[in-house]
């Protein structure tokens, strides 16, 4: 397919979810227990991501050097099948992170939800089914199983997965077999710092913010603060 045919199909998505938004909202509070307004900001991003996927200048192909001695040029090239694996803290939008990106390159995809917040997902893979053409993407629920099994399989060229460090180590030994691709984001341990001159009330406020955001349910919420011995009373 074209890329513009690609936007064009992107551009729609948006513009379905743009009208269901209330109804994504609803099973997203209901299902993952964040509050409303953060989940009207999920789904919102989700839009944003499609729209900017579709109004993009993509550049696939570029020409590094070309003189008298050679013509070195870089493409960009779909892979096939991409394999997404997401977490249960923004079900929709770890989702269409990923499926954007795969489908606006070329790929068809498989997004496998948290098995702790599948509907959310499936709501938005609902919503889609008519925005791409029959197959391109697709939602595959279940426990760790199926995860494995989507790794494993010789017929997916990629995964990306998203989620804790220990499952990611068994993600890239399966990976291993097959010599496909691996996107891994992972748990860390983010740090805040307290400099001299900074305000501590501020400075604890944010710290707060930053750590309990989502109810503490963010990848990069900070897990530890250092200060000088100063600020530390």
């Amino acid at each position: 397919t074209q890329v513009k045919d690609r936007q064009a199909a992107m551009a729609k998505a948006a513009k379905i979810l743009e009208k269901n938004v209330d109804a994504l909202v609803e099973t997203l509070v209901k299902e993952q227990g964040k509050p409303t307004h953060l989940a009207k900001q999920e789904i919102q991003g989700c839009i944003a991501t499609m729209q900017h996927a579709a109004e993009r200048d993509f550049q696939f192909e570029k020409v590094i050097v070309d003189d008298d001695k050679e013509k070195v040029i870089q493409k960009y090239v779909p892979l096939g099948v991409v394999g997404g694996i997401t977490p249960w803290n923004f079900p929709p939008l770890m989702a269409t992170w990923k499926f954007v990106e795969a489908l606006t390159m070329g790929n068809t995809c498989i997004i496998k939800p948290s098995h702790f917040t599948p509907l959310s997902t499936l709501h938005l893979g609902e919503l889609l089914k008519d925005a791409f053409p029959p197959g391109v993407l697709a939602m595959l629920t279940g426990d760790k199983s199926q995860g494995k099994w989507l790794v494993a399989h010789k017929d997916v060229d990629k995964i990306s997965f998203t989620g804790s460090t220990r499952a990611g180590i068994s993600i890239q030994k399966a990976a291993a077999d097959t010599l496909k691709r691996v996107v891994l984001e992972l748990g860390g341990n983010d740090a805040a710092i307290v400099l001299d001159d900074a305000d501590p009330k501020e400075a604890a406020k944010g710290l707060f913010d930053f750590a309990m955001s989502n109810s503490g349910q963010v990848c990069i919420a900070i897990k530890r603060a250092s200060s000088s011995r100063s600020q530390r009373n």
